[in-house]
């Protein structure tokens, strides 16, 4: 069979007559992501320096200020690149969130040493303020009616009244509940931040909702899966006949078809505004 072509980032090389000496674009940009992997930065946080840094539209803005390394990217040509982005339509948050990426970048780049401009008298756009959507009563009513199983159903109540983040929730063990003399508590490990912290199941809203954390695991969450000890479990055995954890994908698959039952978007975090919210 033929082979495919990979295609490859392209990566501005500076001609021979730029005099710069300051540490490539690209190297410093890996640099800084390994290091705020290191630190604990999410997946999605990631992503998003990634493509704030090396996406198609600083891409080619660079390639038209010449912009090959850390040192010349001063204060006047991120006010360029934010000119551009207005000029391109791009809304405030996302020239708010371009900013803020670009200032932490070489603000990490100084600390290490590397010849950087100080770009931190350029101001953001103020993104506008909007009120974060919400699940009413009524439509976690729906959502449960329309959830495909009784997985499905606990947790939209799981993540309503706990307000974990996805990727926490998804990181839970059945060894994650803890009583203590005071109630019935989620030990979240590494949350966001690569902080641990413990959650209270039991609240004024919802005093008993720890019986029905442990009545799921009970009655719902199949009890043979040797050693997989994760609280949410894909719905179909792997090929070794066992269960393996519901990945990250799964779960937006879960509120996808949600959300197209009920005939309202809603995925994971919203849970989360409204656990905060109610």
């Amino acid at each position: 069979m033929p082979q495919v072509p990979v295609r490859r980032r392209k990566v501005l090389v500076p001609p021979k007559q730029h005099g710069s000496s300051g540490m490539p674009w690209e190297v410093a940009v890996e640099a800084f992501l390994a290091d705020k992997k290191r630190e604990g930065c999410s997946p999605s946080t990631l992503t998003i320096y990634r493509d704030r840094l090396l996406g198609s539209r600083i891409a080619t803005f660079r390639e038209d200020a010449s912009v090959y390394d850390v040192a010349t990217f001063d204060a006047n040509a991120l006010v360029r690149f934010d000119t551009e982005l207005q000029e391109a339509g791009a809304g405030a948050a996302t020239r708010s969130q371009s900013i803020r990426v670009l200032k932490t970048f070489v603000h990490w780049c100084a600390s290490r040493g590397w010849d950087a401009s100080d770009i931190s008298n350029v101001k953001a756009p103020r993104s506008p303020t909007k009120e974060p959507p919400v699940i009413t009563p009524t439509q976690e009513a729906q959502l449960i009616a329309a959830a495909r199983s009784k997985r499905d159903e606990f947790l939209i109540r799981f993540l309503i009244r706990t307000g974990l983040r996805r990727a926490e929730a998804l990181s839970l063990t059945v060894d994650s509940i803890i009583e203590t003399a005071t109630g019935t508590y989620l030990k979240v490990i590494e949350g966001k931040g690569a902080k641990d912290r413990m959650v209270p199941l039991d609240t004024r809203l919802d005093p008993h909702f720890s019986k029905e954390v442990k009545r799921y695991i009970r009655l719902t969450r199949p009890a043979d899966t040797g050693d997989q000890r994760a609280l949410f479990l894909s719905l179909r055995k792997n090929a070794n006949n066992g269960y393996d954890a519901l990945p990250d994908e799964g779960l937006k698959t879960v509120f996808a078809r949600l959300s197209q039952a009920v005939g309202f978007n809603v995925h994971a975090h919203v849970c989360r505004y409204t656990y905060a919210s109610r």
